[in-house]
């Protein structure tokens, strides 16, 4: 025979039940909320642009510090890598200077559940002479071409603002022609040119961007990993006499070669037998 609970225990039950499921309810939307509240607070710390920077090594010549020759352990690994890749070596592992335009590949995403806009892109720089110290020869035959898709702020002129190129040739400025919207977790990628105009001198720079976080006006600083972009102009061969020492490799010479100033009037020869270069493709 089946035992029959008195009817204020079966009460209990489904007055518990109901009790239980409204704390439960409670402890859900204190649980949202406390959710949404982090996820608020995570959205809207840091900058208002999260910027993820990239410089692209390029195929250029390349100048050490005063005093700072190339040692033999990095000639040996300098004869075995691609040209491509012997100028971003140079720089990591010996202090090098890369010459000529430096790419800065700009990863920028909204940091704020509302709207950013960038609208300026500017250098700060310092520029001087550069460190001759030992002089890496790497390329021949450089163009003066520009991507016009591309980004391009001048180092070393007054007004180094960004600008694109047409397809005629001529310079429009970026801002405040353009004007860059980030929605929430939106990217972008901006490929920023960093041009040397200014010969015979080293210039190092940031860029200070222009972010707007609704009326909040903030500059975020773009550096390289927290250091300035080095850029110069590639040196003539007339500044060859003012190094220590001028080596001769990449698309020139497939070893490297330490040679005197004055080298160019050998042309692929100053290589030695079986050592000349590739064309550049």
């Amino acid at each position: 025979m089946t035992a029959v609970r008195p009817w204020w225990r079966r009460a209990g039950v489904r007055v518990g039940g109901i009790v239980l499921a409204a704390v439960t309810a409670v402890l859900i939307g204190y649980f949202t909320q406390a959710v949404n509240w982090v996820t608020g607070a995570v959205t809207t710390s840091g900058p208002p642009v999260a910027a993820r920077v990239e410089v692209r090594d390029g195929i250029e010549d390349v100048t050490l510090p005063a005093a700072k020759d190339i040692p033999d352990a990095d000639l040996a690994r300098l004869d075995k890598l691609p040209p491509e890749q012997q100028a971003g070596y140079l720089e990591q592992h010996d202090d090098g200077i890369i010459a000529g335009t430096r790419s800065v590949v700009l990863t920028l995403r909204g940091n704020r559940t509302h709207q950013v806009r960038i609208t300026d892109l500017e250098p700060v720089e310092t520029c001087g002479a550069p460190p001759r110290g030992t002089l890496a020869r790497l390329v021949t035959g450089r163009g003066d071409s520009v991507d016009s898709t591309r980004v391009n702020i001048d180092i070393g002129r007054v007004d180094g603002e960004p600008y694109q190129v047409d397809a005629t040739g001529n310079d429009h400025p970026y801002f405040p022609d353009h004007t860059i919207t980030l929605d929430h977790d939106e990217e972008i990628v901006v490929v920023v040119d960093l041009n040397p105009v200014k010969r015979g001198s080293l210039c190092r720079t940031h860029l200070e961007m222009t972010v707007w976080d609704g009326d909040a006006k903030t500059a975020e600083r773009i550096s390289n990993d927290g250091k300035d972009f080095e850029v110069m102009q590639f040196e003539p061969d007339t500044e060859d006499a003012k190094y220590s020492a001028v080596y001769l490799g990449g698309y020139l010479c497939h070893d490297f070669v330490l040679v005197a100033p004055g080298w160019g009037a050998e042309g692929s020869a100053a290589c030695g037998p079986g050592n000349a270069g590739d064309v550049i493709p």
